[in-house]
């Protein structure tokens, strides 16, 4: 059991201390920071190593306070210390407060620095979907009670292009896609400004700016249920946005060749792989998936890849090709 000391908690308001980052560590949270922010930021906040701590502390707190309670005390008897502290971090009251919540802040060998150094070490040892999680705790915790109790979820997005979109939302699953390790919110929803129906829909959940339970009971008909779980099963949750699709693309021997060892994780699995009749096209495959993903994958393949069909993404592929030329005419060359 933890000694503690009689004194009680050891943190006050306001509180600062230096912590350290080892190289690895500095690199992944620099990689976080410009994912959930979408935007580059120049050094590490106050704001976001404090959202860190917090999201850590209450989310393992709930998994097993008696092993996050371990965790802690033992690094604080070790007392490892990643090097010279260059980053400084002051203690907010809420921060002090869900700190000195916890045993551990009683505990007689109490150090912030190392309090701080533990939980960046052990949240950039997490998979980058946990990260993610413990990042946007406040918006995970709240679309998860909504799911529970089948309420009516109003969210604010952002899109890729940094417009703010308002959608009412009947929840379905968080869940973590496989290819990217990105987390999806999944549902049906709808835009609160339009007038339209309530469709398959998934949102990253980097992207969600604000999430309200609006206590509005919204069960989803296991007709819907059973719909999205399809859609989830045949597509994965990144793109259930859209309708699924027969594709059928002609590779030259080398675009094989980068299908088979390039992107191994995003890869879609064809349906057939069939001896082109071109010697030029040797091999051609035949896909049961969404466009987006089509997209996302074989653009870069530039000119070992031919789009057979549909005759749509085949002059997607050919109009952003042309746009892209255009930059470098001859007069660049």
């Amino acid at each position: 059991m933890p000694q503690l000391d009689c004194y009680g908690s050891k943190l006050d308001v306001d509180d600062q201390t230096r912590f350290a980052l080892t190289p690895p560590m500095e690199r992944l949270l620099c990689r976080d920071h410009l994912c959930f922010h979408e935007a580059l930021i120049p050094e590490h906040s106050n704001k976001d190593i404090t959202r860190i701590i917090s999201g850590y502390l209450r989310m393992f707190s709930v998994k097993d306070a008696y092993a996050l309670d371990d965790q802690i005390t033992n690094a604080f008897d070790s007392r490892e210390k990643l090097g010279k502290g260059v980053y400084r971090l002051r203690f907010d009251s809420e921060l002090t407060t869900l700190i000195n919540s916890f045993p551990f802040s009683s505990y007689k060998g109490f150090d912030k620095r190392v309090l701080v150094e533990t939980i960046l070490q052990r949240y950039c040892a997490l998979p980058y979907a946990e990260r993610e999680k413990i990042f946007f705790y406040d918006t995970y915790l709240t679309i998860a009670g909504c799911i529970q109790a089948e309420t009516e979820l109003d969210i604010c997005v952002r899109t890729i292009t940094g417009a703010l979109r308002h959608f009412s939302y009947q929840p379905y699953i968080i869940e973590t896609d496989e290819s990217t390790g990105l987390a999806y919110l999944a549902g049906y929803s709808r835009e609160v400004e339009g007038a339209g129906r309530y469709q398959i829909f998934c949102t990253r959940l980097q992207r969600i700016v604000s999430a309200v339970d609006t206590k509005r009971h919204m069960p989803l008909k296991p007709a819907k249920r059973d719909a999205i779980q399809q859609r989830l099963d045949e597509l994965g949750i990144a793109y259930i946005n859209t309708e699924i699709e027969t594709f059928r693309v002609a590779l030259t021997e080398d675009g094989y060749q980068r299908y088979l060892k390039l992107l191994i994780h995003q890869r879609p699995l064809p349906d057939s792989v069939e001896q082109g009749e071109d010697s030029d096209w040797p091999y051609v495959l035949t896909f049961h998936g969404s466009r987006y993903q089509m997209h996302n994958y074989f653009f870069t393949f530039g000119r070992h890849i031919k789009i057979l069909s549909p005759d749509h993404l085949r002059e997607q592929f050919a109009q952003e090709y042309r746009d892209a030329a255009a930059l470098y005419g001859t007069e660049a060359l």
